[in-house]
């Protein structure tokens, strides 16, 4: 079996000083003056979705440490100097986003513009298909969009998919396996476990509902396909038509 993929491509900075190969790893490789990383294939590994899907009696622990990894990555503060701010990322995802007219696409941009910064890194598309497990060790993966910001915009990707079960459920259960009652679910062990047992879950969830509908609005244009129907209330709740 492979136990190594070496995986070679170019990097946008192409003249690295030693102090940039020391800080992105003793496993950097170079092949024709392009650079490139050594990733560890994971064997037996399953994801955080599939785990759930194949095992319904395991949900109360599987999403307890789903929630428990989501505060792992989010006690860290983020180098601002070497990495994007989650909220450029959103920022050039709506503005590329032309499945809405032009007003709604202004008002989101201003609505993200008065979200706070924050220095605490964030996965950028957290869900439980980006988290894995093999063995006792679990991983994140497709960090593409990891980043630094508030922490609740990659809590609305949680609650964004699971209402989106509802919405579009064939669709939601082709990606991550299972129903819309248990994502549901999934959804409600996760706020417990990751803001404490006493949270009020409904205020909750209006609380994030701004953050909410600036994540559909990212997923579209991300996925090149438009959310519709009852997995836009939200966006026009805050938004506006």
């Amino acid at each position: 079996k492979i136990s190594h993929l070496i995986i070679w491509y170019s990097l946008q900075k192409r003249d690295l000083s030693d102090e940039d190969k020391n800080y992105l790893d003793s496993s950097l490789v170079e092949c024709y003056k392009r650079y490139g990383i050594t990733f560890k294939r994971i064997h037996g590994k399953i994801s955080y979705a599939r785990a759930i899907a194949d095992n319904p009696g395991r949900m109360e622990e599987l999403s307890a440490e789903f929630a428990h990894q989501a505060r792992i990555l989010h006690s860290l503060k983020a180098d601002t100097s070497r990495m994007r701010s989650i909220k450029d990322i959103y920022r050039e995802a709506i503005s590329a986003n032309r499945m809405h007219e032009p007003g709604l696409t202004d008002r989101a941009l201003k609505l993200l513009d008065s979200m706070p910064e924050k220095r605490t890194c964030v996965h950028g598309d957290l869900h439980t298909g980006n988290i894995i497990m093999a063995g006792k060790e679990s991983f994140f993966i497709d960090m593409g969009d990891f980043s630094y910001g508030d922490p609740l915009m990659d809590i609305s990707m949680i609650r964004a998919t699971c209402q989106l079960a509802s919405a579009v459920p064939d669709f939601f259960k082709s990606i991550f396996h299972f129903d819309p009652g248990i994502a549901e679910r999934h959804w409600n062990i996760f706020v417990r476990e990751y803001f404490g047992p006493h949270t009020d879950i409904d205020r909750l969830n209006e609380t994030i509902k701004p953050y909410v509908a600036l994540r559909k609005l990212v997923m579209e244009a991300q996925a090149g396909i438009p959310i519709t129907g009852e997995g836009l209330r939200d966006v026009y709740e805050v938004l506006g038509h």
